[in-house]
């Protein structure tokens, strides 16, 4: 894991992001259900500079554990495929007990719904929290770097940008999208708040304050 910090207090945010690795697709489309080889290294990278404690992070031996479905494909017009999704995706940190449980965990995203958009070769699944109720969870080692009190919250939202999809063309196949392999990127974005128990306690601060002042 690779950190730069530095002093900060604007407004709070994180950004997420990996390319894929070099060499062939990771990311497969079988009978519907989108998954990803969680044996490809990957570098997920955490953009925190508008933390108090501004951090900008990159987990060089991440890996990702992706399933998606896909749904009600339907052709928007000739050339452009859309599908529902639904699913659950988790990044994790190698180096800490080989990726496995809730320790090396990253980042966790459960998608009740959001959208599969295919263009030729490329493609996009997208989700966010307003449109398809996506929900972002911090898992420890994304926890670790913010501040005590500190957790993230929605607005959420997610993009896996899909590229060399092959085989070519994409069609729909018993109301899904056919069989493919291809390389994907990442991107996304949540919130960061203080805990209620948080927010309350700098209020009864304020308000003890407030009190010693009169």
């Amino acid at each position: 894991m690779v950190i730069a910090g530095s002093v900060s207090a604007a407004s709070a945010g994180l950004t997420f992001s990996f390319a894929d690795p070099a060499g062939p697709g990771q990311l497969t489309n079988t009978g519907g259900l989108l998954s990803y080889n969680s044996s490809a290294v990957l570098s997920f990278n955490i953009d925190g500079t508008t933390e108090p404690n501004a951090f900008s992070v990159s987990f060089v031996n991440a890996g990702l554990e992706l399933s998606l479905t896909l749904s009600n494909a339907t052709a928007v017009f000739p050339g452009l495929l859309k599908a529902d999704i639904a699913g659950t995706f988790r990044f994790f940190n190698r180096d800490v007990n080989g990726g496995v449980g809730a320790a090396a965990t990253i980042l966790e995203g459960t998608a009740p719904g959001g959208a599969f958009v295919n263009i030729g070769a490329t493609g996009s699944v997208l989700s966010d929290f307003q449109f398809f109720g996506l929900t972002l969870s911090a898992g420890q080692q994304l926890q670790n770097l913010l501040l005590p009190g500190r957790f993230i919250a929605p607005p959420f939202d997610s993009v896996f940008t899909v590229t060399d999809i092959v085989p070519l063309p994409v069609t729909i196949v018993n109301g899904t999208i056919s069989n493919f392999t291809a390389n994907t990127s990442f991107s996304g974005t949540a919130n960061v708040i203080p805990t209620p128990g948080s927010v309350a306690l700098l209020a009864l601060g304020g308000l003890v304050t407030a009190r010693r002042r009169r």
